[in-house]
């Protein structure tokens, strides 16, 4: 996926990279740096040139676990039980004066989001709660189908943030050494 996240005053290129179940990447540009987060099954790093030793910085277990549920591009509702994931229809919820069905996914070590899907069955918003007991709301738009025959949303907003996708490619040749740290230069 490529395209721009916003923040005000900041409008940043991003890039989006996944091999399905086996690695994550992000990058952010600014002011002519290269951000990014990245993992596989087993490392995972991040990057920020304005980090003191501005040097790539290992993720700790914990954080590359919670990272992991990133790579899965077929996402928590698809095979949930062989995921291990529980899933629950809730009711409905009115957002915005429109009712959405809410559905509550249960994944294994116990993380709970609710998903609030319209009436064609797209996921409007998530809410999870974050361990400092904070809602963290993500509201997804602007759905699209791409040339593969997916629909994705375009775009989706969390806070005072969103991201604008401009184009998605579905199953491109990605060599995995991609999610790998090389020796860095900065």
């Amino acid at each position: 996926m490529r395209g721009h996240s916003v923040s005000e005053p900041f409008e940043l290129p991003i890039n989006f990279y996944c091999i399905h179940e086996k690695a994550f990447k992000v990058e952010i540009q600014y002011e002519g740096r290269n951000f990014f987060q990245m993992g596989t099954v087993t490392e995972g790093w991040s990057y920020s040139p304005n980090q003191a030793d501005s040097m790539p910085q290992r993720m700790s277990i914990e954080e590359l676990q919670k990272g992991q549920e990133y790579f899965d591009l077929h996402g928590p509702f698809i095979d949930y039980i062989k995921k291990g994931n529980r899933l629950e229809y809730t009711g409905t919820k009115k957002i915005n004066n429109k009712d959405f069905l809410e559905v509550k996914l249960t994944r294994p070590n116990g993380h709970v989001m609710l998903y609030y899907l319209d009436e064609q069955y797209l996921i409007s918003q998530t809410v999870e709660t974050l361990e400092d007991s904070i809602d963290k709301i993500t509201t997804y738009s602007n759905y699209k189908k791409t040339s593969s025959g997916l629909v994705f949303p375009f775009t989706w907003s969390i806070s005072h943030s969103s991201t604008q996708i401009d184009a998605i490619e579905v199953n491109p040749t990605i060599d995995i050494n991609m999610f790998k740290l090389k020796k860095y230069r900065g």
